[in-house]
């Protein structure tokens, strides 16, 4: 059963709102709190009792437990007086009409006071017993009782703990003269409330200041600490000219006070001087108040920051960092902490002590995150800070720490609220250090090829990095700045694509292509489409971008197309070529014959000599070896020094293997004049020859190049190259030199499946050479290494064991174990 008259009380850990009655729900929260010992027996329900009982006993006289009350808080003890209250159980008559008002006002007045008082005791500060004591001196008020100054000292005090301040305002300036210290602390605490808002209101403060100052009775103490927040809002407010001339002018009129408060006025006219640059006249006030203020007080710290800041504009940098490492050594309480350690990031910058930048600066994100700035810096002062520090380091080449201070900005922000210029300061720092280390292994190169596994590895992580970050700022301008956003845009495409994010960099280039039309990127980013999903060999895709790009150029479409057109040609034959449509390989011929025909322009340009290999391997693929030859020879002619120049001669040389082999079988195959017959042994020597020096040229320079920067073609030619050297002196009837290079190869990749094929072809070599007891013996080595190999392995296409080595072995068995004669070829 509860009461109208008695206040709802929250109690945390209590289900039901009925479980405890108020006052006692209000004791439970004190000891749940503050773990206070249990106060004698447990308090009973205030509200309960046998409604019964008290409707026909006689009433009885209310005033004794209000007197008894009253002196219990008059001693300070508002829980024993709300225990009082309780055990009379005087709520219960407070609806009765004919309730004399006296007591009505009495009761309420007592369970406002006692509550009050009650809350002090304990340290508590709840809102429901704040709001116990509001309802019940305003009900006390509406009864007609009079609140005397510290009944209107709690009132007011109560309305600004719950921040409602208009209120507060209008009790305390009720608070008659008798109690004029009262009221003076009440003003003093509702300045500093409203100052600490987020949103200071600093025109409430000034009007109540004012007003301070204006009575003639206001302590001197209080006069100086009214003055004092009032210079500290007019600097706050940019007014340091305003601060310095009233500063000035009331000083001498403050007689009497505490140096720390004298102190800190010379503190406040000294920040100011600093605020309008009269260095000298800053000095002289702040070290004035050094010498007020005790050594130890956190106002030293602000004096020192602030001697600090003189140091700076003097360019007095080691002083500076002195004095800044004094503040944050010494004065950790100081308002002026998180500046003195920003200002300490930029004086070791300063001084060129880069590390110990950085440090100050990790630390200042730390307190930022944790809520202690002071009196500043803002984030956006800090982060103007750290960009500055990362541009600085990005001028004199230093990528690693242009990327760290952009990081350590990042550090203040969620992704989604990161501002612009960190990101492009991230985008940027990330991108330098994938150029710098592309480019500190390989003179400058920024082809990721070019480097080992691991530098290659990282790059990749920073270009992926500033492409992200490139496309995020290319968000951040969508709507707000044109250009921005597209050269942000096309510098995320570009950077993905260049690390090797297919899918990111399609989603880029498409984004482009789409929305930034008319552009003279246009037509290269769908050209990169073209090239992207190439790559992810959706190939149908990829030749309707190369398609678009050469009917405009065709039509007269747009002044950016010519170029990206022409380099459409042969990516647009590779990827007919590579689809699944036989039907259109014609076309593709046709398009490299066109380009090399020089349609597009004469040997020097990369379309000519893109077109020159592709058909190359055109005519390879498709067996035409002597118009391929014609191809390789020129590109190999005319491009010496191209990167990949290794895999131009192995094709050469392969072709030439694979020309004389054609011709072998048909010399074997057709009856033929003499004459005829002796041009194509010498051919087929030649070819075989030119073969043999194209491998062992490829063998040299693969083998000459870092095996961590060989790409896996590289890797796969160069095996090939010492077993085909092998088969070509086989094939020529050298079978001891057959022998010893098929014995390099299988030492050069003695775990490699490809090392049967060496030594299968040992066996047919000793065979050839009628040594059947080592052939015997190569042929059992080579069982044993077949046996411990798994059966997949020989399922690689890539392997030089096609069907017909297979049947070689077989051949070469059947010749030892059943004396039969076994053919080479």
């Amino acid at each position: 059963m509860t009461d109208a008259n008695e206040p709802e009380q929250v109690t945390p850990g209590v289900e039901s709102a009925d479980d405890l009655a108020p006052l006692d729900r209000l004791r439970h929260n004190w000891r749940s709190a503050w773990q206070v010992p249990t106060l004698g027996v447990a308090v009973v329900l205030l509200v309960l009792g046998v409604y019964y009982a008290f409707s026909t006993a006689p009433k009885p006289d209310l005033r004794p437990p209000l007197d008894r009350a009253d002196h219990l808080i008059a001693n300070g003890d508002g829980e024993g007086a709300l225990e009082v209250l309780k055990q009379a159980k005087l709520h219960k008559y407070m609806d009765e009409k004919d309730l004399p008002a006296s007591i009505r006002q009495r009761y309420h007045l007592a369970v406002a006071r006692a509550v009050y008082i009650a809350q002090l005791e304990l340290g508590l500060d709840l809102e429901d017993n704040h709001r116990t004591v509001l309802s019940n001196a305003l009900e006390a008020e509406r009864a007609g009782a009079y609140l005397g100054g510290d009944d209107l000292f709690r009132l007011a005090d109560t309305y600004l703990s719950l921040g409602e301040f208009t209120p507060a305002r209008v009790r305390a300036d009720e608070i008659p003269d008798t109690h004029a210290q009262r009221r003076v602390e009440l003003h003093k605490r509702l300045v500093d409330a409203w100052l600490a808002l987020p949103n200071p209101r600093t025109d409430e403060a000034m009007d109540l200041l004012a007003s301070m100052l204006a009575d003639p009775g206001l302590p001197g103490e209080d006069h100086a600490w009214a003055i004092n927040r009032q210079t500290k809002i007019r600097l706050s407010q940019g007014y340091a000219d305003e601060a310095i001339t009233r500063l000035l002018r009331a000083m001498p009129r403050l007689e009497g006070l505490a140096p720390e408060s004298l102190g800190e006025l010379h503190l406040l006219l000294g920040r100011a001087y600093v605020e309008v640059g009269a260095w000298d006249e800053a000095q002289r006030q702040l070290e004035t108040a050094t010498g007020l203020i005790a050594s130890d007080h956190a106002l030293q710290g602000d004096a020192v920051y602030h001697l600090a800041l003189i140091d700076v504009e003097r360019s007095d940098v080691t002083s500076s960092r002195e004095r800044l490492v004094e503040v944050i050594d010494r004065y950790p309480d100081s308002a002026f902490l998180a500046r003195a350690v920003l200002l300490l990031g930029e004086t070791e910058a300063a001084l060129g002590d880069t590390e110990a930048s950085r440090a100050s600066y990790a630390r200042l994100v730390e307190m930022l995150a944790a809520s202690e700035p002071g009196v500043g810096p803002t984030r956006d002062e800090a982060t103007r800070s750290m960009l500055a520090r990362s541009r600085e380091r990005l001028e004199q080449g230093d990528v690693e720490d242009t990327l760290a201070f952009a990081t350590l900005a990042k550090g203040m922000y969620a992704l989604s609220e990161t501002p612009s210029e960190v990101l492009a300061a991230l985008a940027l720092g990330h991108e330098r250090t994938a150029h710098a280390l592309l480019g500190e292994q390989a003179g400058g190169s920024a082809d990721p090829a070019a480097h080992d596994p691991s530098t290659r590895a990282e790059a990749q992580r920073h270009l992926i990095s500033a492409a992200t970050y490139y496309r995020l700022h290319a968000d951040k301008h969508i709507l707000t700045d044109n250009d921005q956003y597209a050269r942000s845009l096309w510098a995320s495409a570009d950077l993905f694509d260049r690390a090797g994010d297919t899918h990111e960099a399609v989603d880029a280039f498409r984004a482009y292509a789409e929305g930034v039309p008319g552009t003279g990127k246009n037509a290269e980013a769908r050209f990169r489409l073209g090239r992207a999903f190439q790559a992810m060999r959706d190939y149908t895709t990829s030749a309707s971008y190369f398609r678009e790009l050469i009917d405009e150029q065709r039509d007269g479409v747009g002044a950016d197309v010519g170029p990206f057109a022409d380099r459409s040609y042969v990516p647009l034959a590779q990827v007919l070529l590579a689809d699944e449509d036989e039907a259109n390989d014609t076309e593709a011929e046709e398009l490299l014959r066109r380009v090399v025909g020089g349609a597009l322009g004469d040997a020097r340009t990369p379309e000519y000599r893109g077109a020159l290999l592709a058909l190359g391997d055109l005519l390879y693929k498709t067996q035409r070896y002597e118009r391929a030859i014609e191809l390789f020879e020129e590109a190999r002619a005319r491009y010496p020094d191209v990167d990949g120049i290794n895999l131009i001669r192995f094709r050469l040389a392969d072709a030439y293997r694979l020309s004389a082999r054609a011709l072998q079988d048909t010399l074997s195959g057709e009856a033929m004049p003499d004459s005829r017959r002796r041009e194509m042994e010498g051919l087929v020597r030649e070819r075989r020859q030119a073969a043999v020096a194209g491998f062992e040229q490829v063998r040299a320079g693969l083998e000459g190049t870092d095996p961590r920067r060989r790409t896996t073609l590289e890797t796969v030619y160069l095996r090939n190259s010492y077993f085909y050297l092998g088969d070509l002196a086989f094939e020529m009837g050298e079978y001891q030199e057959a022998i010893r290079q098929y014995d390099r190869a299988r030492e050069r990749y003695p775990d490699d499946p490809a090392s049967l094929v060496a030594m299968v072809q040992i066996v047919n070599a000793h065979l050839e050479s009628d040594d059947k007891e080592r052939a015997r013996t190569a042929n059992e080595r080579a069982l044993r290494f077949f046996n411990s190999m798994p059966d997949e392995v020989w399922d690689d296409p890539a392997l030089p064991m096609g069907r017909k080595e297979w049947e070689r072995w077989l051949r070469a068995s059947s010749r030892l174990y059943a004396g039969g004669q076994a053919t080479t070829e």
